[in-house]
C-alpha cells in the first residue's frame, strides 16, 4: 500500500475540519484608557464586528502574576458581562472606588475583554473548534496633580550603552511621574538601523532593551529613534545621540 503523503493527509484534515478564526469580533474604541482623579467614571465603546452574538465579561488587573481575585483593583466595571448582538454596540462603565493610590505619579492596571461564542448546534460541535478571544489594553490612573498629562516625555528620557559585543544593549531611564509606553526603537550604526526589544518603563524606573536579534555590531553605536504612544494612541517620533557610554545623554521628541 502506497504511503500517504503529509501535505495529502493535512488537505484532508483541513477539508474535514472546518476550524475558524480566532481574530477577534469585539472593537475596543482606543487603544488604552486615562482615567483623571476626580472624574466621575470612563466610558469604554465597544462593537460587536462579528456576525453572531457574544457573551462579553469584562475585568481589570495589575499585571501581578498571582490570581485576579487576591489583587488591589480600585476600580468597578458596570456591566461586567452583557450579551451584544451582532453589529451592535455596548458601553461599559468604569468607575474609581477611591482607594488611595499614589498622587506624585501615574498607576497602571489591565482592561480585558473575553468575547465568548454562543454554543454551537450538535452538528457543528463535531467539526468546530470554538475558541473565546480576549482583548487587553492599559488603564492608566492620572492624579489630579498631573492633570495636564505629559509634556515631551521622550525628551526627558535619558539613554546610555550597555553591553557588548553580540549583546548590546542601551539603558533608558524615565524620571518623569508618566509611563513611556514605546511602539518600537532603534540604533544605528554606520547608517544601518538594529531594532531594540522595548518595553513600558514606569515612572522614576529604568529598563534596558536588547537588540531583538542579538548581532555583532559593526561599529559603534551613534544614535537611537524610537516612537512612544501617547494618550490617544498616536505615535511620538523621538531620538538620542549616544556619545558616552556612561551618560544618559537627553533625546528629542517631534511629532
Amino acid at each position: 500500500m502506497r504511503m500517504l503523503s503529509v501535505g495529502f493527509l493535512l488537505a484532508v484534515l483541513l477539508a474535514v475540519l472546518n476550524v475558524p478564526s480566532s481574530h477577534a469580533a469585539v472593537l475596543i474604541y482606543g487603544t488604552r484608557v486615562v482615567y483623571s482623579e476626580g472624574s466621575r467614571n470612563k466610558l469604554v465603546r465597544l462593537s460587536n464586528e462579528g456576525d453572531v452574538p457574544l457573551l462579553i465579561q469584562s475585568w481589570l488587573d495589575t499585571g501581578e502574576d498571582k490570581p485576579v481575585t487576591e489583587q488591589r483593583v480600585p476600580f468597578v466595571i458596570v456591566p461586567p458581562v452583557f450579551r451584544m448582538n451582532a453589529h451592535q454596540g455596548q458601553v461599559m462603565r468604569i468607575n474609581y472606588t477611591g482607594e488611595v493610590l499614589p498622587k506624585d505619579k501615574e498607576s497602571v492596571f489591565y482592561l480585558n475583554v473575553l468575547e465568548i461564542p454562543p454554543k454551537p448546534t450538535m452538528t457543528e460541535q463535531q467539526n468546530m473548534l470554538q475558541l473565546a478571544v480576549r482583548n487587553r489594553i492599559k488603564l492608566f490612573f492620572r492624579p489630579k496633580a498631573l492633570a495636564d498629562g505629559p509634556k515631551d516625555l521622550g525628551a526627558q528620557l535619558q539613554w546610555k550603552m550597555t553591553g557588548e559585543g553580540e549583546h548590546v544593549s542601551l539603558t533608558v531611564k524615565n524620571p518623569t511621574p508618566f509611563f513611556a509606553s514605546f511602539l518600537d526603537a532603534y540604533v544605528s550604526v554606520n547608517g544601518t538601523s538594529y531594532e531594540l526589544a522595548t518595553d513600558m518603563v514606569g515612572p522614576g524606573a529604568s529598563a534596558t532593551f536588547p537588540l531583538l536579534k542579538p548581532t555583532r555590531l559593526p561599529g559603534r553605536v551613534q544614535s537611537v529613534q524610537f516612537k512612544l504612544i501617547d494618550d490617544i494612541g498616536a505615535a511620538i517620533s523621538g531620538a538620542a545621540s549616544l556619545n558616552s557610554d556612561t551618560s544618559f545623554p537627553r533625546a528629542e521628541t517631534r511629532l
